[in-house]
């Protein structure tokens, strides 16, 4: 574990020269450093939404999963995908099949024999990604490219599953606004971020060019004073993530590009908004009152955006104040008292590899889901 700290800080360390130079540490730098040690202090992934794939992906790509955890995550999917017994993971959720070919391949297994199964035959029927909404196309485009992947031969009746036809399904679901969404009218940004991100490697494509350009000025236009981002009514990380992640997987820097910064606020700094003291991320940067005195903090539970959470396709429960998380934080310099906040699973594994995927871009190195060079 020691080990792993040091490199996580010499990562840094090298960022510093690679992003801008500072003599110092810039606030996403911290939050970065800081976020890796504490998922290295959480049990090691599993499957899931939480606690699964997206903290594989992150520590992976940020050079801190060890050979063990891969050993050990891949044990856990291959547990899954035999209870399973398909490589449809779920009866309408392709991106369950979908996020576990990302989680594998980033740990560096071939997710075509996964206990004898290839789970990239899950993707091979369009009709069954589109249950799932735009989510099931999109994600199941990131999957199959993360690794190169081939497409199998969908069964007979079943409609065939391609790369041109994902791409086709997600520029036609495009809405007027120039976002994406998964229901209604309205461009929503994490839907939009995630189209962007599933569209990347197909920028020579001049339908697909089109589209990336009326989608950045979409999230240009809805960008918070504070350099964040809104979804479902709330101003959250996981938003900023996937804005984080769809920009460097374009290309675009989104601490330098003008399009991107309100008020000297990058999206950078909207996430980092939310970061918690000694690693972490909430879902939002709401903070709970403060008690008037400065009695025993106990145990509460962090200002809700409940009804926006328990709506979004990614939704979690809310994070809660921990008493006992770093108490010499209750009480700030200027004598108020400062509740400490537990960070939030999702948005603390989002962050994380938001951050791994600027710090990659940093680097020149390959976009933070092009795992190919990581398969034996």
């Amino acid at each position: 574990m020691k080990r792993l700290f040091t490199s996580l800080v010499a990562a840094v360390a090298l960022l510093l020269c690679a992003c801008g130079g500072q003599a110092q540490e810039s606030p996403w730098q911290t939050a970065y450093r800081e976020t890796g040690q504490y998922l290295l202090s959480q049990p090691a992934p599993t499957t899931g939404s939480i606690g699964g794939e997206w903290a594989v992906i992150g520590l992976r790509r940020a050079g801190l999963l060890t050979d063990e955890t891969a050993r050990s995550y891949k044990a856990a999917a291959e547990d899954y995908v035999r209870q399973a017994g398909s490589p449809r993971l779920h009866r309408a959720k392709s991106t369950d099949t979908s996020r576990t070919i990302l989680g594998l391949t980033a740990a560096g297994y071939d997710a075509t024999a996964v206990a004898g199964i290839d789970l990239t035959a899950g993707l091979s029927d369009m009709s069954y990604l589109r249950i799932q909404g735009l989510n099931g196309p999109i994600w199941a485009l990131i999957a199959l490219d993360c690794g190169g992947y081939a497409i199998p031969q969908a069964a007979e009746g079943e409609e065939q599953t391609t790369r041109e036809g994902l791409v086709s399904e997600i520029l036609s679901a495009q809405c007027p606004d120039g976002g994406w969404t998964l229901l209604g009218e309205a461009s929503d940004v994490d839907m939009t971020a995630m189209a962007l991100t599933s569209l990347s490697p197909y920028l020579e494509n001049r339908d697909v060019q089109a589209a990336v350009e009326r989608a950045l000025t979409c999230l240009s236009r809805v960008q918070q004073d504070n350099g964040g981002f809104m979804s479902w009514g709330t101003v959250n990380s996981e938003s900023c993530a996937q804005v984080i992640v769809a920009l460097t997987s374009l290309g675009i820097d989104p601490a330098a590009d003008s399009r991107f910064i309100k008020n000297g606020a990058s999206p950078l700094d909207g996430l980092c908004a939310s970061a918690c003291v000694g690693g972490g991320f909430r879902h939002s940067d709401e903070l709970p009152e403060p008690p008037a005195v400065a009695p025993t903090v106990t145990k509460q539970t962090a200002p809700v955006t409940a009804a926006a959470r328990q709506s979004h396709p990614n939704s979690v429960t809310a994070s809660q104040v921990n008493p006992d998380r770093t108490a010499a934080k209750q009480v700030a310099s200027d004598g108020a008292i400062v509740v400490p906040i537990e960070p939030d699973g999702m948005a603390t594994e989002q962050g994380f590899y938001a951050l791994t995927a600027y710090a990659l871009f940093c680097r020149n190195a390959p976009r933070l889901f092009d795992l190919t060079s990581l398969l034996p």
